[in-house]
């Protein structure tokens, strides 16, 4: 009676270390049997059959029955004769032996090749175990486990360094995830507070206009809840969005942005225009390369003085092309220049701002082996610049 399962005796016989014992089992029979055969018909091509020219002498009984009693002939050749007719049988039966012996020797090499295969995969393959049961430790929460597997610098090391280098890009990016669940949770509670506080206000006021002021803030806080909610919409759908490399057209693409942008501007009686060199190419996400100067451009008109000038430079330095948006606003402090890019940071200039539309900037800007910059403009404003390389995009 097998005590086994069905699957674990599939699972058994179908593993790699029982393929692996196997083939080797069976490379070593065949190579024995090669090598049994080969002596067997050696010796076989070895036996001579005796032959003799004489005359038989055959006696026949009572009975009728003819029996060979000997030869007629000469005696040398007759006594030749006997000895290899000796000599043949000799080595026939010792043939028959060795037949006999070699299959017997085969069936033994082959179990015990496949035993020493069975130990020998077995160790080989003790890696992959070790590789196996961290991946199994490892859980959706915790991705600080790693294989670390020492030993030669073979095709297994190269697995599990490989897999230890997938778990570096997993964990950093669930940290960020995690940082940016929680800053969104925490932005997010702000205009709620604020909401909830100022409709309980309105619901215990007896003054119409304490109620209407109160209701007014409820309103500007849902307003700001609502450019919050799609701007981490938008920058979700950054993160996640799966690159479409190909050739992007920068001198188009920033005539295209001042266009979509021109009546906004013209509205806040500011002008917006372009200063681009030749006709500059890269190889990018399109897509996602308009959407970061988009929002460089929207903020710049968003906080631009009346009657200021908003420019658009797209300029080609060396093996790198710099989109530049430059404004005449209120600029920023020196200080503010190392967080402006940070998730949720919001300087005191921002309005109504979420704080997310720079840091997808500078996200798209890496995604493409690039970087965002700041910078003051003199004499007041600020001068943000996107940095793309003049070769192939990087996918995250």
């Amino acid at each position: 009676m097998n005590l086994l399962p069905d699957p674990v005796r599939r699972r058994r016989f179908s593993s790699i270390r029982f393929r692996l014992s196997l083939a080797f089992a069976s490379a070593v029979f065949a190579m024995g049997s090669i090598l049994v055969g080969g002596i067997y018909l050696f010796q076989q091509a070895r036996i001579d059959t005796p032959t003799l020219e004489a005359v038989p002498v055959i006696q026949v009984d009572s009975d009728g029955n003819a029996q060979l009693i000997g030869f007629r002939g000469p005696r040398d050749e007759i006594e030749q004769f006997q000895i290899a007719q000796i000599q043949a049988a000799i080595d026939t039966e010792a043939l028959d032996r060795l037949r006999r012996g070699s299959l017997a020797a085969l069936a033994v090499l082959a179990v015990s090749s496949f035993l020493a295969g069975w130990v020998l995969a077995g160790w080989a393959l003790r890696p992959v175990g070790r590789i196996v049961r961290v991946a199994r430790d490892i859980s959706t929460t915790d991705l600080s486990r790693r294989i670390d597997l020492q030993g030669p610098d073979d095709e297994l090391r190269d697995i599990a360094d490989t897999f230890d280098a997938m778990l570096d890009r997993l964990q950093v990016g669930f940290h960020d995830q995690q940082r940016f669940m929680t800053d969104a949770s925490h932005e997010l509670r702000n205009p709620l507070a604020i909401i909830r506080t100022h409709l309980e206000l309105a619901l215990d006021a007896d003054d119409d206009d304490e109620r209407r002021n109160s209701l007014g803030r409820a309103e500007a806080a849902a307003e700001r809840l609502g450019v919050l909610v799609d701007d981490v919409m938008a920058a979700a759908r950054s993160s996640m969005h799966e690159p479409t490399v190909g050739d992007v057209d920068l001198l188009a693409l920033v005539d295209g942005v001042a266009e979509d942008f021109g009546p906004a501007a013209s509205a806040r009686s500011v002008e917006l225009v372009t200063d681009a060199d030749d006709e500059v190419v890269i190889r990018g996400d399109e897509l996602a390369i308009r959407r970061a100067l988009a929002n460089l451009v929207a903020n710049a008109v968003r906080l631009a003085p009346e009657g200021s000038t908003v420019s658009l430079a797209l300029v080609q330095t060396g093996d790198r092309a710099r989109l530049d948006v430059v404004d005449e606003g209120p600029g920023l402090a020196p200080a503010d220049m190392d967080h402006v890019f940070q998730r949720f940071w919001r300087g005191q200039n921002a309005g109504r701002g979420s704080g997310l539309g720079l840091s997808i900037v500078r996200e798209i800007a890496e995604r493409h082996g690039g970087a965002a910059t700041v910078s003051a403009a003199p004499p007041n404003g600020s001068r943000f610049s996107i940095w793309l390389p003049m070769t192939t995009a990087r996918r995250p």
